[in-house]
């Protein structure tokens, strides 16, 4: 696993990661590449509100562009956190 893009908000104080995970569809089918969306409220002790999974990264994208009214900006990983 690991993060492909991170995004926030400051209009609404929230933080989106969007992940590339391996993934099964169900117990005992072939693993495949997966999309995880996560939003977290950074106002909130950065408490984790969504998570979903998704086959492409565009289907990913375009479900965070419905939550926070779209006000997503491209932010830049650092360490531990984000830019």
């Amino acid at each position: 696993m690991y993060i492909i893009k991170a995004y926030y908000s400051e209009l609404f104080g929230n933080i989106a990661t969007i992940e590339e995970r391996r993934m099964r569809s169900y117990k005992g089918a072939e693993e495949s590449i997966g999309y995880r969306l996560c939003c977290y409220a950074t106002y909130d002790n950065n408490e984790l509100y969504y998570c979903v999974c998704f086959s492409s990264f565009e289907e990913a994208y375009n479900e965070m562009m419905k939550l926070s009214c779209g006000e997503w900006k491209e932010a830049r990983l650092k360490g531990n956190g984000y830019d």
